[in-house]
């Protein structure tokens, strides 16, 4: 309701622009939550040109396209992910298609989607879920051991 500044219980497009515009600068920080590696070498992501909202059936819709910073030369092994470092946003792929990799670059490489076991990654990082974790999670890097990325290696 902070956004509907008209007060009709409607977003309408000039208050739809003002939210995209207050996620994309907020997002900066974290990354976009889009996270991008090669070799085990983060590529930092660049600022969305295009970043646009919709509110359709009580949920907010964000769309954007992310981007390396710089030029990523597809080979070795990369990692493609979406996830809130801050763990305070579940995202998530409702299904393995809807993360993919197209283009010629990536015909002579292997991918597949990773769909981690919270319960196991909790059984396997024990040791560090201290309460420091449980207090600034967003101190930590445990929200990508959570999050489901695709995996290609060429």
């Amino acid at each position: 309701m902070d956004f509907d500044t008209n007060s009709d219980l409607k977003l309408d497009h000039s208050e739809l622009v003002e939210i995209a515009n207050t996620i994309r600068d907020s997002l900066a920080d974290y990354g976009y939550f889009t996270f991008i590696s090669k070799d085990g070498a983060a590529s930092p992501v660049s600022k969305p040109d295009v970043f646009n909202v919709d509110f359709k059936d009580n949920q907010l819709l964000v769309f954007f396209v992310a981007k390396p910073a710089q030029p990523l030369k597809i080979g070795g092994k990369m990692s493609f992910g979406v996830h809130d470092p801050t763990l305070y946003t579940a995202i998530d792929f409702a299904k393995d298609d809807d993360i993919l990799v197209e283009g010629k670059g990536f015909a002579g490489c292997k991918h597949t989607v990773v769909r981690p076991d919270a319960d196991e990654v909790l059984a396997q990082n024990q040791s560090t879920l201290t309460d420091a974790f449980f207090n600034d999670p967003a101190g930590t890097d445990m929200a990508k051991l959570f999050a489901t990325r695709m995996e290609v290696t060429c």
